[in-house]
C-alpha cells in the first residue's frame, strides 16, 4: 500500500503510474492525477498574488505549458491500472490543489468498474484532519 499527502500524494499517484511496483491499495490526500490542472492553477495563483493578468501572448506560453503537463500527468496511464484500490481525498475549497482531476479520474475509474473511492470533504481547503488520516488508514488496512 502507498498513501500521501499534498506533494507526497502526487509522488504516489505518479510512481503508480511509471514505476514496477503495483500496490494492492492507494490513497491520496490533496493531490490531483491532473498535472495540468494543479500547474496552470498555480501559474494563474502567481499572476494574481504579482497583481497581473494573464498578458496578451501569455495565452502561447500557456499552451506549451498545458501541453507538457498533460504529457507529464500519470492520468492516463492511472487509468490503465486494474489491479490497485485507490482512495481520493480532497477538499472541496482547496485552492493549492484542484478537487477536479480526482473528480475526473473517478467517473472514469468507475466507468470501467475499478475500485475506487472519492471523497470530496464539503468546506475543507487543503488540510488534512486527524479524522481524514484513520479514515484513510481504515480504508488502506481492508484492503491490502
Amino acid at each position: 500500500a502507498m498513501s500521501g499527502i499534498s506533494l507526497g500524494g502526487l509522488s504516489v499517484l505518479h510512481y503508480c503510474a511509471n514505476g514496477s511496483y503495483n500496490p494492492k491499495a492507494v490513497a491520496t490526500m490533496c493531490a490531483t492525477p491532473e498535472y495540468k490542472d494543479l500547474m496552470l492553477s498555480q501559474v494563474a495563483t502567481s499572476y494574481v498574488k504579482k497583481g497581473k493578468t494573464i498578458a496578451e501572448g501569455d495565452e502561447e506560453k500557456l499552451a506549451v505549458l498545458d501541453d507538457m503537463y498533460t504529457q507529464m500527468s500519470p492520468y492516463e496511464t492511472i487509468l490503465m491500472d486494474t489491479n490497485t484500490c485507490y482512495y481520493l481525498m480532497c477538499g472541496e475549497q482547496d485552492d493549492v490543489v484542484p478537487c477536479g482531476g480526482n473528480v475526473s479520474l473517478y467517473d472514469a475509474m468507475k466507468d470501467k468498474a475499478q475500485d475506487i473511492t472519492l471523497k470530496v470533504k464539503q468546506g475543507q481547503g487543503h488540510t488534512v484532519t486527524e479524522e481524514d488520516l484513520w479514515e484513510v488508514l481504515s480504508y488502506v488496512v481492508a484492503h491490502i
